[in-house]
């Protein structure tokens, strides 16, 4: 058939049915123009619109757009573009509100590469700051009714907007109180309840654990869950040197004694690679070193009794004190043969002498094998004893074995440590005169002093 077209008068004249009398369907080819129209029922298909100016549109009685709105919703490219805020379920109160029961937001990624689903919190200001929050997921919700709080938010804070530094920062709401708990700083530090480490070390990554203000104290707890076998390991905490190949160097162990009411603590060290137990802890506070010595590194410490009750069966009294064991030593020391007013020993054919200290308590031996007794003068003396003697007791009698002195048969040779004095007094108990002092002339070039003797110091 050929082109037929249906044309009005005038401009702008004749319509296509009316408001009361409407076509039931109809089929253009394209129409180029504007179609300005009442409300239709049914509009199937409009075919490709090269440009299309709606004055209104309504879905569900709700109008979401009109001519009088500038861009208030555009389609450009595959693009919606929305000027102003959108809800979905609720008027919205910000730019994007949902509002409804079940999950509210789900991302899918199809990315056939490592990445996934990815969500991005930018705060693009045009004057960026030191302590500008770059993002922030506030966590809340109804309380009594319908008022509202936030219960928890987790915040991204520029720490030096420089150099691009920042921290995550965890906090909590605790009875109206919103407190920040936990810090992951731009170095890699944890700092819970605290806002700066500890900078008397070198770390590179640093957990630090502080209590709230008033009286707490921070807890670290571990807890496992094992059966009931003697010897099982509840929780561990592990020491790496990362090197090219990780190495454990060290290891506390809390590991089950003989019920699961009762622990043992174990501590181990590496020595070249092999992690060995060094001390054990156990559930009734026996303290077993297996390996190596135990150090006291600061003099006047040692190991303390004062829980001990004193005791004695005699009749006196009894009084303590000190119950510090603080030292025990073994040495030697040089005993010399010298007289009271002047001179030593001009030779010998041996000396020794050994010494071992126990807190206050010092035992030493002697031996000494003169070969020229010339030199000395006055009363008889061994000097050179590792410590200076005490006050009180006043006499520490020695244990003599001597030989070759020229005393009588019913003469014996003896000693003792009298005092401060650091030397012992050599003696020769008589039956007619009882303890008298040796003179050097009871000495010969080959007399021989044997002896041990314990007494008390104050070193």
């Amino acid at each position: 058939m050929a082109t037929k077209n249906i044309v009005p008068n005038a401009d702008g004249e004749g319509q296509l049915g009316t408001s009361s009398k409407s076509w039931a369907q109809g089929h253009i080819d394209s129409i180029t123009g504007t179609i300005a129209t009442a409300a239709q029922g049914s509009i199937t298909s409009l075919g490709t619109l090269t440009a299309l100016t709606v004055d209104s549109v309504i879905v569900n009685g709700t109008t979401i757009g009109h001519t009088g709105d500038t861009d208030l919703l555009t389609l450009t490219d595959g693009k919606l573009n929305v000027s102003g805020k959108i809800g979905i379920g609720v008027d919205p109160t910000t730019l994007l509100h949902l509002n409804g029961t079940g999950d509210a937001i789900r991302v899918e990624s199809t990315n056939a590469g490592a990445g996934g689903a990815q969500m991005d919190l930018l705060h693009f200001s045009a004057s960026p700051a030191d302590n500008d929050v770059m993002g922030a997921i506030n966590m809340g919700g109804y309380y009594s009714g319908t008022s509202s709080a936030y219960f928890g938010a987790i915040k991204t804070v520029a720490t030096d907007i420089s150099a691009r530094s920042g921290e995550l920062q965890f906090f909590t709401n605790n009875s109206s109180t919103f407190t920040k708990q936990l810090t992951i700083t731009s170095g890699g530090d944890v700092l819970i309840n605290a806002t700066s480490k500890h900078t008397g070390y070198t770390a590179s990554t640093t957990l630090k654990v502080s209590s709230n203000s008033g009286d707490y104290f921070p807890i670290l707890e571990f807890s496992g869950n094992r059966d009931a076998n003697n010897g099982n390991q509840n929780a561990m905490i592990q020491f790496w040197n990362k090197t090219s190949t990780a190495v454990e160097v060290g290891r506390i162990t809390s590991s089950q004694g003989s019920g699961v009411n009762y622990g043992e603590l174990q501590f181990a060290t590496a020595s070249n690679g092999t992690l060995t137990e060094r001390l054990r802890i156990k559930s009734g506070g026996d303290v077993t070193v297996n390996t190596g010595n135990l150090i006291i590194g600061t003099a006047g410490k040692g190991i303390d009794f004062s829980a001990e009750t004193p005791s004695e069966s005699g009749a006196g009294s009894v009084s303590t004190d000190g119950s510090l064991l603080d030292d025990y030593e073994e040495g030697t020391w040089v005993p010399v043969y010298d007289g009271s007013t002047s001179g030593v020993a001009a030779g010998y054919s041996s000396r020794s002498g050994v010494y071992t200290k126990i807190g206050r308590n010092v035992t030493v031996t002697c031996n000494i094998v003169l070969s020229d007794k010339s030199g000395p003068a006055g009363f008889a003396r061994i000097s050179g004893l590792p410590f200076a003697g005490v006050g009180s007791p006043a006499w520490s009698p020695i244990a003599p074995v001597f030989n070759n002195l020229s005393i009588d048969a019913n003469q014996q040779g003896t000693g003792a440590q009298y005092a401060t004095n650091p030397f012992v007094y050599l003696l020769i108990t008589e039956p007619a005169s009882g303890l008298v002092q040796m003179g050097v002339a009871k000495v010969n070039n080959t007399t021989e002093f044997n002896f041990t003797l314990t007494y008390m110091t104050n070193t």
